[in-house]
């Protein structure tokens, strides 16, 4: 599909909120049309009252579009005395098949209106030839006009154009431009000197081997699909933020190497997220993106970005870390460090932003995703979300930064292999260790408490003779993260990043080491966020209550989200969370078909005695599905995990150590569990997933 449609027939309604932010709907209808896509606001007949322009007569998908349809029509605002007096009057402007994105301003002079109007594909089944860009400008008399006149801007350079952003920039006299967004990748169309000009920002995402343009079942797709441009400072320029590519999976940022207009060649690409199903990671059909839009939420003068996510045509229904609004602030814009954190959490395809709540700040409006046969979210309500989310600029200036990502911690480090001197950072308390992530660059030494424990993220230390590193665990063993000497040292050209357990001590009242229920387990967030962003909300829920969890309702079994670990050139090292399982539970035979990670337990509390990992027996792999849950003991390989010990990974490994990754990019595991023990109280174990494409020393 191409663009949110309501339905085959839909109806255009009135919808506002009064100053005390509640939500009410004007039930009148002001036109009808057959499969209508974009609308745009504008005063067409300049009498002071707003107007809408809107194309119509798509057809069910962008390759069966209607020849004959691809209409564009104007709806004169009656005024504000007549808002209730029925359908707005309705006159014509132009067609193209396929009419899918609509931009109303002045792009090559001032005293008339002008109207660019982008196909999403040139016509029926045809994905291969360019798009006429087209320019339709409003008649002197345009009350009197049975259509508008019309100019062909370009039509050689855009295939699959899926958006564009209108924005006024300085050097160009104050006229309107764009920045489409198509299988091409980004590219500012603007009108000077007497002619229209392109400036290509980026091929956005390539195109990869084996894609073809003529394949149409499904289509491939590479470039780009949505975006945006944010201003920093005095640079309306400063950054452009995407969805990569046409319903993409990808929110990318570029920014600028001269940080003048003069620079709009030599873009670098930042990848900041990639959403979507393990299919979607292959570029096996379309992504979960659908929009993206820029603006000053915070008030401190520079912009943030909002993208909006439809979801997964296998999840149409609940929550999903597929759907809902992102909120994307720049840390370090040089470096494309952002915070992310989510504020809505329903489906959405398209954001409007202006001041609704009438206080002054930026706020957005979103419409739920639902096409018929293709994405079908229930009850696809507009809803709109007050500003409460954006917080003031803090200036920040250290090593290691300290973010947002959703409800987690991001941290992004330096590479301690250049990285001038050790840094660090606390994390969090939980279950009577303090946790802190700490980056030594090379030749350095660490020294450490007594019983403190390490896990090695990236690089590798010296613990006595003994050289430690992310990898060094033998697969389906157990080994002790407690440091063997007083002191940990680097080597003499690597450095390290380590993960750091630290006991604190317990008061007299309590119980050291073990806890009943998930909610007893002590918790503390002492990670302080950059820039005056919230603490995550970090606390231990019930598995049933995540959006994944469904599968085991009223069972003892808990998780906590943690933390990210990035370096500054955005590569991904591991992320961080935490779970609890109660008396024998069975936490759910799985093989992680759906994520791609290189996941290692360590143990914090050995509440029910014998809790650990539980692996599949060999001669077991060909046991159904729906039949592994009834199995034994006796069909699991066991391997029990005392406080601060880690496993090896149980993913299985190529001739070089190195995780053999299935067809669709997941690494292969055989199936696994956590199976609590019988003691009374909860196992709590913290959960790190590596980059299975990381650059460790696989070999054990």
């Amino acid at each position: 599909m191409a663009s949110q449609r309501l339905a085959r027939s839909s109806s255009l309604k009135i919808q506002s909120w009064n100053r005390k932010r509640e939500f009410f709907s004007i039930n009148y209808t002001i036109a009808e049309f057959e499969s209508p896509v974009a609308v745009v606001a504008a005063d067409v007949d300049q009498d002071g009252f707003t107007d809408l322009l809107i194309c119509h007569d798509y057809g069910p998908h962008m390759l069966r579009c209607l020849v004959d349809g691809g209409h564009i029509s104007w709806l004169r605002n009656p005024g504000r005395d007549k808002l209730g007096g029925g359908v707005w009057e309705q006159r014509y402007v132009g067609r193209w098949p396929a009419m899918h994105r609509l931009k109303a301003g002045y792009f090559t002079q001032k005293s008339f209106l002008e109207v660019m109007a982008m196909s999403v594909v040139h016509g029926p089944q045809d994905l291969t030839s360019a798009i006429p860009v087209i320019l339709f400008q409003a008649p002197e008399k345009v009350l009197e006009a049975l259509e508008w006149p019309r100019k062909i801007v370009d039509d050689s350079s855009f295939t699959v154009i899926h958006d564009a952003a209108q924005k006024k920039f300085h050097g160009l006299n104050g006229l309107d431009s764009l920045v489409i967004a198509s299988r091409e990748g980004l590219n500012w169309l603007y009108y000077a000197d007497q002619k229209w000009n392109i400036e290509h920002i980026t091929e956005g995402e390539p195109k990869a081997e084996g894609q073809s343009a003529s394949n149409l079942d499904p289509p491939d797709y590479w470039g780009s699909g949505c975006v945006d441009v944010g201003r920093v400072g005095d640079d309306p320029f400063a950054y452009v933020a995407s969805i990569d590519p046409f319903h993409g999976n990808m929110v990318c940022v570029y920014t600028k190497a001269n940080p003048t207009m003069d620079g709009t060649k030599g873009w670098t690409r930042h990848v900041l997220d990639v959403f979507g199903s393990p299919a979607q990671l292959q570029k096996h059909g379309e992504g979960p993106g659908h929009y993206v839009v820029t603006g000053d939420f915070d008030g401190d003068g520079d912009d943030e970005f909002l993208v909006a996510m439809f979801g997964t045509p296998d999840k149409t229904s609940g929550p999903s870390p597929n759907k809902g609004v992102f909120y994307y602030k720049a840390i370090d814009l040089d470096k494309g460090l952002f915070a992310k954190y989510k504020v809505a959490e329903e489906s959405t395809a398209r954001i409007a932003i202006g001041n609704f709540g009438g206080r002054g700040l930026l706020d957005f409006v979103g419409i739920k995703y639902r096409v018929p046969n293709y994405y079908e979210e229930e009850n696809p309500t507009v809803s709109v979300y007050y500003n409460d989310f954006a917080n003031a600029h803090i200036a920040h200036d250290a090593s290691v930064v300290p973010t947002l990502w959703d409800d987690e911690g991001l941290v992004y480090l330096p590479n301690p292999d250049t990285a001038p001197q050790t840094c660090s950072l606390d994390l969090i308390e939980v279950a009577n260790y303090a946790l802190s992530v700490v980056v030594l660059p090379p030749k350095t030494t660490f020294a450490g408490l007594p019983g403190i424990g390490y896990k090695v993220l990236f690089g590798a230390v010296m613990d006595g003779e003994k050289e430690r590193r992310a990898m060094d665990v033998p697969p389906f063993t157990e080994q002790s993260v407690v440091m063997d000497n007083d002191e940990l040292r680097t080597l003499d050209d690597i450095g390290s990043v380590l993960l750091l357990f630290s006991p604190l001590k317990c008061d007299s009242s309590s119980t050291p080491g073990k806890w009943p229920t998930a909610e007893d387990v002590p918790v503390k967030v002492t990670f302080k966020p950059t820039r005056g962003l919230p603490v995550p909300p970090l606390h231990f829920k019930k598995v049933d209550k995540c959006w994944w969890g469904a599968g085991f309702p009223d069972i003892n079994f808990h998780n906590m989200t943690g933390f990210t670990f990035r370096f500054h050139d955005q590569t991904f090292l591991a992320h961080l969370q935490f779970w609890t399982a109660g008396n024998n539970v069975n936490c759910g035979v799985h093989n992680h078909t759906d994520a791609s990670f290189a996941e290692i337990h360590i143990g914090l509390s050995a509440g029910t005695g014998t809790g650990g990992m539980w692996r599949l027996k060999t001669e077991y792999e060909d046991t159904p599905a729906d039949e592994l849950p009834k199995l034994g003991p006796e069909a699991f390989d066991k391997l029990v995990l005392p406080p601060l010990a880690e496993h090896g990974g149980v993913w299985r490994r190529d001739s070089y150590g190195k995780p053999i990754l299935r067809g669709n990019g997941t690494v292969d595991y055989p199936f696994h569990k956590w199976q609590a023990g019988e003691d009374d109280c909860v196992d709590i174990w913290a959960a790190v997933e590596f980059n299975p494409k990381g650059k460790y020393k696989w070999a054990f």
